[in-house]
């Protein structure tokens, strides 16, 4: 009789591992340091985190029988990365374009947050792989950084973050107003625990539909009424309405 000590031991071996490690074998990253030699020693790490989160991703945004967009991924370290608005550039941590992200290397040493959870945000946004669709800016960022905080930093709750200075009760009127009339706008997270709050209290399944709605350029704010029974302003003004009531009586 095999030792109980090597029966779990095959058992372990042959038992199927998480969901979201199922395509694992169906993608390759490609992790460049070319230019920032300095940064050698993210390309494991950096290697695995993707391996792992990439198939993990694409089920959280569109279920576990989804295709990955992309067969393959290149992660680049960049010198410096910026974004570019016209002829207004900012300094960026990272960004993501199809299926390569760029990290911008110099900025890393800078970062008060752990470095994986951006590369998981910018990982989303190359899950989502949407087709353009005017005004919806907002709920790209806030799907990404709903991924980045519920699953990865897992610090998301259904209310309102306080978080890159996006706070009720502060000093920026014009900024209030906006919080409160159409705050989701504001998209990454503010937009994030909103549409967490969504699933929690009014439609499990709404983060799926959105995803496949914004993946077939069919997304409309009528999704909304349709899964969680109201209109879109409506239904953030009853998530605020804590936040709003409290700051009142402050």
């Amino acid at each position: 009789m095999m030792p109980l000590r090597n029966v779990l031991l095959v058992a372990a071996l042959l038992s199927p591992g998480p969901p979201w490690r199922a395509d694992a074998a169906k993608f390759q990253v490609h992790v460049d340091v070319s230019k920032t030699p300095n940064a050698q020693p993210y390309v494991k790490p950096v290697k695995a985190l993707c391996e792992e989160w990439y198939p993990r991703i694409n089920i959280i945004l569109f279920g576990k029988d989804a295709p990955l967009p992309f067969k393959e991924l290149h992660i680049r370290f960049e010198p410096k990365v910026e974004k570019c608005d016209g002829p207004n550039c900012i300094e960026a941590g990272g960004f993501a374009d199809e299926n390569t992200i760029q990290i911008n290397f110099g900025y890393l040493g800078r970062m008060k947050d752990d470095y994986r959870a951006m590369i998981v945000h910018e990982l989303a946004h190359i899950n989502q792989h949407y087709r353009e669709s005017p005004g919806t800016g907002w709920l790209v960022e806030g799907i990404a950084d709903y991924v980045r905080h519920r699953y990865f930093e897992k610090d998301l709750q259904p209310k309102l973050l306080e978080l890159d200075g996006y706070r009720f009760g502060g000093s920026q009127v014009d900024e209030q107003a906006k919080l409160r009339k159409q705050g989701y706008l504001f998209g990454y997270t503010v937009a994030a625990p909103f549409l967490y709050w969504l699933e929690m209290r009014k439609s499990k399944g709404l983060l799926v539909a959105l995803n496949i709605a914004l993946r077939q350029g069919s997304y409309s704010p009528d999704l909304f009424q349709k899964h969680c029974g109201a209109p879109l302003d409506t239904l953030w003004q009853e998530f605020i309405q804590p936040v709003a009531n409290s700051t009142m009586h402050n």
